[in-house]
């Protein structure tokens, strides 16, 4: 049954690659486990984005493995707000409360806000959950690409491994040897393909900031489309291909692409659609090489949460959240429903005494606010 889930295509250039590969190779990876496992992370897809995509068929492959009976989709409730940081955490870690509430917030124990696009932060963070955590899907010779948290990985291409570049930058230069046992396109394509696609990028963004009337936000969406889904989904889709052929334990693979796209776009803009085709066909490919290779891989994808069509705050009502919250003047609270918002705290007396300052974290689809620090 699966040799039909396969286009003839792309198992013969699984074969190819996989023979291409292991000419190049000085052995393969030792390590106790007998399983392998390749994990793909399809940052930010919505199970109703999925489910449309199979019904319609515009990831035909991920609509074959459904409907074939061999793969069947899954739901789970895991407790924590909707963001990559307290999954990854979850789901690298086993940790069950990670206590991570979104990807941009205050943090009570460092004082000050953090964010989980800041190498530094994200270390920060990654340690404390080492820290409640008693393993690490990864340790053992496991590999990682493109994830918040590096969690044990023999390599550096985690947001992580971004706050020590003396480390990253010699691992970088390796992850880029035999790359073109894999690929299937020329440098010369290569570099022709990432000038039309930062060309067509920037035509979209010029659309998009004439239709909103607000060129915020488009600078570094821009620079994130670059990073991640022109450079970043190549590299690490290669060297998970790779890794499969050395044999390594265990392979995070992150497609952030979408989620990149949802974020400023939405999920089912024309933009997000064609990311989830790329996806797809990276998929049966991923997929190809799993069933391929001397000892095969389970392969499982997993989503952590989605997008919803929505207008911000800020265009609703003309200014930001933090000055609805904070400029205007406050109706007063009885003083039971002051107790219940400082949590049974007794309030400071009006004797010079400093109060806290109120802290309102506008974060993506979240919004934060921190009565007291």
């Amino acid at each position: 049954m699966e040799s039909a889930l396969i286009a003839p295509q792309v198992h013969e250039w699984a074969l190819r690659s996989k023979a291409r590969i292991g000419k190049r190779l000085n052995g393969k990876v030792q390590t106790s486990r007998r399983r392998k496992l390749l994990l793909v992370h399809l940052d930010g897809v919505p199970r109703s984005v999925l489910e449309r995509a199979i019904a319609e068929e515009r990831m035909p492959f991920l609509a074959r493995l459904v409907k074939s009976g061999v793969y069947r989709m899954d739901s789970a409730f895991w407790g924590s707000p909707a963001s990559t940081p307290a999954f990854q955490a979850g789901l690298l870690y086993g940790v069950r409360h990670p206590n991570l509430p979104a990807y941009h917030w205050f943090d009570r124990e460092l004082g000050r806000v953090v964010r989980m696009n800041v190498p530094k932060d994200a270390l920060s963070i990654e340690q404390r959950v080492e820290g409640l955590a008693r393993g690490s899907l990864l340790e053992d010779g496991g590999t990682t690409y493109l994830s918040l948290f590096r969690a044990q990985a023999t390599n550096e291409l985690a947001m992580t491994s971004l706050a020590n570049l003396r480390a990253m930058v010699p691992d970088l230069c390796c992850q880029f040897r035999g790359l073109r046992a894999v690929s299937r396109r020329t440098v010369l394509r290569y570099i022709a393909d990432l000038v039309q696609d930062t060309w067509h990028a920037g035509l979209d963004a010029l659309r998009w900031v004439r239709q909103q009337g607000d060129h915020r936000h488009e600078i570094q969406f821009m620079l994130n489309r670059f990073a991640v889904v022109s450079l970043g989904w190549g590299l690490a889709w290669n060297r998970a291909l790779i890794d499969m052929v050395r044999g390594v334990p265990a392979i995070y693979l992150v497609f952030g692409n979408f989620d990149e796209v949802a974020h400023r776009r939405g999920p089912f803009s024309a933009q997000a659609t064609d990311e989830l085709f790329d996806a797809d066909q990276a998929l049966e490919e991923l997929y190809a090489m799993a069933r391929t290779v001397d000892e095969p891989y389970d392969v499982v994808l997993v989503t952590d949460h989605g997008h919803v069509d929505s207008i911000p705050f800020e265009k609703r009502d003309g200014r930001k959240l933090e000055s609805y919250l904070m400029d205007a003047e406050p109706a007063p609270l009885s003083d039971a429903v002051t107790s219940a918002l400082r949590d049974g705290r007794e309030v400071p007396h009006a004797n010079g005494e400093a109060r806290d300052e109120p802290v309102v974290i506008e974060a993506s689809n979240f919004a934060h606010v921190y009565l007291s620090r």
